[in-house]
């Protein structure tokens, strides 16, 4: 992580990466919206109270497909709270390693009539856009010192009256562009202005009152976190399980976990150890009412 700026009273310290000349910006494409479950398959009437996990209300882990060991990520950015400690499987003689996963927030935008990914930093000062996305021909006002990694020193220039979009909320700022391996980093000035609330649960990011959905991606830009919506209004019988097949953006042989959230005191939904573009997920009704969940709920994660 490298360190822009100076102790004066207009920009503090930061932590940013900065991009060889050589290699070219880290494409972060593809950040898809909430994934969406696709069809009811199966009703199933149960005769007695599942035994619920007083911890998370969830069923025991559903295994669909093999699951092999993550491999270690570089930190990038600030950690949240939303990375996992991993333990290697190990006997009682061997020593356990513990492995952290750094996450960074991060959005959809526009800048230049280009789809960027643009990561939330609210250790940043001020708002930092790849050169590479800078027009050649666009006019650039006052020079900045960027300190980076090792007291590297790397030149950044503010561009005045940059048009950004963030999922389609415009807004005219100064930036700095800078030689970065991320698109844009919006910071704590542009956030702040905007009223901005992060919710790292939901992930969600609210900016003028409109609720943009956010996502987690790593230290190479791939989104690593998505979040798991009911795309349309269901309603699970008292004393019953229902069945759907969720679709996912993985190919066929990608693995991947789904972490249920928290619903209502009478629903229970499973975990799922998967691995392709779709799986099955069972939703658990113990209750003695219907219950109804609306088109939109959030009911798991995807990592």
């Amino acid at each position: 992580m490298a360190i822009y700026g100076s102790k004066s009273a207009n920009y503090g310290h930061r932590q940013v990466f900065f991009a060889d000349g050589a290699v070219s910006p880290t494409d972060k494409g593809n950040m898809s919206s909430p994934l969406e479950n696709e069809a009811t398959v199966t009703f199933t009437r149960i005769q007695s109270k599942s035994k619920r996990n007083p911890k998370n209300g969830v069923f025991k882990q559903q295994r669909v497909g093999p699951v092999s060991q993550r491999s270690t990520l570089t930190i990038g950015h600030e950690t949240s709270p939303h990375d996992k400690t991993e333990q290697r499987p190990t006997s009682s003689s061997d020593i356990v390693i513990r492995r952290t996963i750094g996450k960074s927030l991060a959005v959809r935008g526009t800048i230049y009539d280009q789809n960027v990914s643009m990561i939330v930093d609210t250790t940043a000062m001020i708002t930092l856009v790849n050169e590479k996305l800078i027009p050649a021909n666009n006019e650039d006002s006052e020079t900045l010192t960027l300190r980076g990694l090792s007291e590297q020193l790397v030149t950044g220039k503010i561009i005045k009256n940059t048009s950004l979009d963030i999922d389609r909320v415009n807004i005219q700022w100064d930036v700095c562009k800078a030689p970065l391996t991320d698109d844009v980093i919006l910071g704590l000035d542009i956030l702040d202005t905007l009223g901005a609330v992060i919710n790292l649960s939901t992930p969600t990011l609210t900016i003028n009152n409109k609720v943009i959905n956010a996502a987690f991606v790593n230290s190479r830009g791939e989104i690593s976190i998505q979040q798991v919506c009911i795309k349309r209004t269901i309603t699970v019988p008292p004393n019953s399980k229902m069945t759907v097949t969720i679709k996912t953006n993985k190919s066929a042989d990608q693995e991947f976990i789904l972490e249920p959230c928290p619903l209502t005191s009478c629903v229970l939904v499973s975990h799922v150890v998967g691995k392709g573009n779709s799986c099955p997920l069972t939703i658990l009704n113990d209750g003695n009412r219907h219950i109804r969940l609306k088109k939109g709920t959030s009911i798991g994660y995807i990592e």
